[in-house]
């Protein structure tokens, strides 16, 4: 048999091993119910008085509360018979099975049935919490076993949550004297242990974590081994909850467990992997501690419990979340929200205790006998419904922000809207203008001024000529606050946004009167809005930085890299397209704006000499506006954007043919195919080609000029231009380092790969001229490289263009 089909049997009945247990889990989960819902829990423990059978105390929550038995009664009878001879009297001091007992309270008798006519709280705390527990471990295992993980971790977790689903409902069954009960309640204890560490040893191991050795799980599963054997076979149970040998192993493992995380979480608490054991450590503690704290040391100590035992058990069921978050953090919520909020919620909450529990003593001004247990529960109540609220409190914020808090939601669109405008500016000016705007729009600021204080303290505004706000500033001269800090006054506020050698830039505002304190809101825009300015006031600093080592870089252009030349020229192009953008959104829009008021004021106008006036004034307004759409269309295409590379060539051509004074010869041959290339090399075919033709109309005194452009299928370009000019001396191109002209064009083509051969005649002569041959390789289809990938967000350079 070949390994492959060895693995997929083994496999196979190992899903079919952990379905069984599953329904066999079922099908007990089924039997347990039936039983709480058809044996009445009677909860009467009994001492021996005289030859008397007294009635201690009552278990909540049982037959006999719910009927009004209480300490002090006499048992008379049990079942018709006498209460001494009933066996778990004698032997366990309680009666565990009965249908009729007989009590005696005063001078009277009474015969009570017992029934199963419980209470709904006894309904909730011993059918539907267990039951809700069994579901969750159910319904969480068998999601693991439809998801076939192939991890021997999950296959241990299953069998966790398997045997240990109906823990609760045992407990429900075992003080109904089930039989079942009595005997699985040992295995589910201890095997529920055991599997829970051999899945941790396992889920550890898969991150090459050492938990505990496979010997020591090896003696767990001996020693539980005999422990059960033991309970099931060599005992006879007849009494609820009496597994001192369960109980004691269950507590040793608890504390190997909280020994070997606390190991492994002092050796990697400087990785990631710390998480793991803060959540399995906070899992343990919420599921685990309000037995422990309410229920266990109180008893141990003052020998009763501050809450019952019942009121622990819904915490039971954080442990199987805990576990099989592990495996399935992706399918729950962020748990390190949660857990990074607990601490800071709790303390809010046990102050709220705090209060309540005060006024509520004041109120009652005295403490009759039981209080202080009273007021004990009281307070775990309210920090338990108070830390409740804090996060849902949490998630409703979130949920519903946008209609709850409108003013916090528009300040921070505001900050949005300031890092959209911040990061296309690169001069302090306009990031100064951007402040300035935010600030007065946003606070109750009635004048703001970004200021640079250079050498000699000498202050100038990057807003206006004169300073707007010279006496708060005066001070911010000579001053040695941090950068950063905010510094403020009646009058108003300053802060340093930048510095660097023999400069600073400072903020400055000015309050409105009457001056008013700034909101929570306010103060924690303000702070973002300067964390946010001083990381690009930085990043300023360091472009103007690098743009001087590029500029020592001009006298030789080879030691410049391929990608950095990229990266340039797509700085260049959004430059471009951002000044583009500028121009008609403000320049072209305003002349036209007055244009249209002068032909409003021409209907108006009755002297004709005025409407002459008016009118020239109209069209040279006019022609103002068509030569700045053209300068617009110079400075960035967007008809390449909008229609492909061959009509935008194409109304480049035409647009040369109307405004040149030589004689144009142009062939285009742009492939039809529908082949994608990337954005910058259409860029670069068009600004080759635009370059070329405003040389020859500018430069080159040429009568004719040929251009030949042709992209072929595959995505290579050719461009071959010729003109008879007065030429030029190609050496005075070669070494200089710019985004435009001749040697902005060398330097474009060599970035993406590309060649470019520039001859000339003699200038001066019948031979001189010009010719230039470009080759752009084949870039279709091409993933770009991860220098690419860095400018993308820059200029979006790899967007497909068709053509």
């Amino acid at each position: 048999m070949s390994e492959s089909v060895w693995q997929k049997r083994h496999a196979t009945w190992k899903q079919l091993l952990l379905l069984s247990c599953l329904t066999l889990s079922f099908i007990l989960a089924v039997h347990f119910g039936l039983t709480v819902l058809n044996r009445p829990y009677v909860g009467v423990y009994t001492k021996i008085v005289q030859t008397q059978v007294v009635v201690d105390h009552v278990a909540p929550y049982s037959w006999a509360e719910n009927t009004g038995v209480r300490p002090g009664d006499k048992v008379i009878s049990i079942n018709g018979k006498n209460a001494l001879d009933h066996l778990d009297v004698r032997k366990h001091g309680m009666i565990g099975d009965a249908q009729r007992i007989g009590l005696e309270r005063g001078n009277s008798i009474r015969q009570i049935p017992v029934d199963n006519e419980a209470s709904g709280w006894a309904l909730i705390v011993y059918l539907v919490i267990p039951s809700a527990f069994f579901l969750t471990c159910f319904c969480l295992g068998c999601f693991l076993l439809v998801r076939r993980q192939k991890n021997e971790a999950v296959s241990a977790l299953i069998l966790f949550l398997a045997v240990s689903a109906n823990v609760l409902l045992e407990m429900s069954g075992n003080a109904r004297h089930d039989g079942w009960s009595l005997k699985l309640m040992s295995g589910s204890l201890v095997f529920g242990m055991i599997l829970m560490v051999h899945f941790l040893r396992n889920y550890f191991a898969s991150f090459n974590l050492f938990l505990l050795s496979g010997r020591l799980l090896f003696c767990l599963y001996f020693s539980g081994t005999l422990i059960v054997l033991y309970s099931t076979v060599l005992t006879e149970r007849e009494v609820n909850a009496n597994y001192p040998l369960e109980m004691i192993f269950s507590v040793f493992v608890f504390g190997l467990l909280c020994q070997q995380f606390i190991r492994v979480y002092f050796r990697i608490k400087e990785t990631e992997y710390r998480r793991i054991i803060e959540w399995l450590m906070t899992g343990f503690f919420l599921a685990l501690f309000p037995f422990v704290a309410f229920y266990a040391l109180p008893n141990m100590i003052i020998g009763d419990s501050l809450i019952p035992v019942e009121w622990t058990t819904p915490a039971v069921i954080l442990l199987p979340l805990t576990l099989c978050y592990l495996v399935l953090n992706h399918a729950f919520v962020d748990m390190s929200f949660i857990i990074g909020r607990l601490g800071y919620n709790s303390v809010l909450s046990f102050c709220v205790t705090l209060l309540i529990l005060l006024g509520y003593l004041l109120a009652v001004h005295q403490f009759p006998a039981g209080r202080p247990i009273d007021v004990a529960r009281l307070g775990f109540l309210v920090f338990c419904m108070t830390l409740l609220m804090l996060y849902g409190k949490e998630f409703l914020d979130v949920t519903f922000k946008s209609r709850l808090f409108p003013e916090k939601e528009r300040l921070e669109k505001s900050l949005h809207h300031f890092l959209e405008r911040a990061k296309t500016d690169y001069s302090l000016r306009h990031l100064g203008f951007v402040i300035q705007r935010a600030v007065a729009s946003r606070l109750p600021v009635e004048q703001a001024d970004l200021v640079r204080v250079g050498e000699k303290n000498k202050a100038e505004s990057f807003l206006s000529r004169q300073l707007a706000l010279p006496e708060l500033v005066q001070g911010m001269t000579v001053s040695a606050q941090p950068v950063g800090r905010l510094s403020k006054s009646n009058d108003g506020f300053t802060v340093v946004l930048g510095q660097r050698e023999g400069e600073k830039v400072i903020l400055a505002g000015s309050w409105i009167k009457p001056r008013r304190a700034l909101n929570l809101d306010e103060r924690m825009w303000l702070e973002t809005l300067l964390d946010y300015a001083q990381v690009v006031i930085e990043n300023v600093y360091q472009t103007e930085a690098l743009m001087h080592v590029f500029r020592q870089l001009e006298t030789d252009r080879r030691r410049i890299p391929d990608t950095v030349n990229r990266l340039l020229f797509a700085i260049s192009e959004r430059e471009r397209e951002r000044l583009s953008r500028d121009l008609h959104d403000t320049n072209v829009q305003d002349q036209l704006a007055i244009a249209r008021e002068i032909d409003a004021m021409m209907d108006r106008v009755s002297d004709a000499r005025a409407g002459r006036y008016l009118t020239d004034t109209r069209e040279r307004l006019l022609d103002y506006a068509e030569d700045l759409r053209q300068t617009i269309r110079y400075l960035y295409p967007q008809m390449i954007r909008k229609t492909g590379l061959k009509p935008a060539l194409a109304d480049l051509i035409n647009q040369t043919y109307l405004s040149a004074d030589f004689h144009l010869e142009a062939e285009l041959h742009v492939d039809e195919a529908g082949r994608r290339i990337p954005k910058e090399t259409v860029l670069c075919i068009y600004r080759a080609v635009q370059e070329l033709l405003e040389n020859a109309r500018k430069h080159a005194r040429c009568d004719g000029v040929i251009l030949f452009v042709h992209v072929q299928r595959d995505g290579t370009c050719t461009i071959s231009y010729r003109d008879n000019g007065i030429g030029l001396k190609t050496a005075q191109i070669d070494p200089s380092f710019n985004t435009m002209g001749l040697s902005g064009l060398l330097s474009r083509v060599k970035g993406l790969g590309g060649q470019a051969e520039i001859t000339s005649g003699k200038e001066g002569t019948d031979q001189a001229g010009l010719s230039v041959v470009i080759t752009i390789p084949a870039r279709v289809g091409q993933e770009d490289d991860g220098n690419t990938q860095r400018f993308r967000g820059l200029s979006s350079a790899d967007s497909p263009f068709f053509f």
